[in-house]
């Protein structure tokens, strides 16, 4: 069996900010100050791809995620977002116009989790 050495694109990960190596470069103190006093939080996403080729000698790692929400999405008509625009994960069953469930294998741990549509975005990774 290959050595991991990065998350695969078509998994479920947990993903934490580090505010502080995020601008420890910038030589802005104000912002450095401002990061040091944040309190990340751990979230759920699903990986969707490699943006650049994970080459194990990288100190990153970017790809596509969307962010998996414990919730229905909320209704924005601004945005023109309706709450039926999301798909829940198995064991969850609720929709509101009851979309099948996305089923995984193996079988997803929580049972109130969804994949909001038209939310995902690019993120770094550190290699450990």
């Amino acid at each position: 069996m290959a050595a991991v050495y990065s998350p695969n694109p078509g998994t479920y990960a947990v993903v934490r900010m580090d505010p502080v190596a995020m601008v420890q470069n910038s030589d802005d103190q104000d912002a450095v100050a401002a990061a040091s006093a944040m309190k990340p939080k751990r979230y759920l996403v699903y990986i969707q791809s490699d943006l650049e080729l994970p080459f194990p000698h990288r100190p990153w790692y970017c790809y596509r995620v969307w962010p998996i929400a414990p919730f229905v999405r909320p209704r924005d008509e601004a945005a023109g977002v309706t709450s039926d625009m999301c798909t829940p994960i198995f064991p969850n069953m609720y929709h509101p116009t009851r979309r099948a469930p996305l089923r995984t294998e193996p079988p997803f741990p929580f049972d109130n989790c969804y994949h909001w549509s038209g939310t995902s975005l690019a993120v770094r990774v550190r290699a450990r």
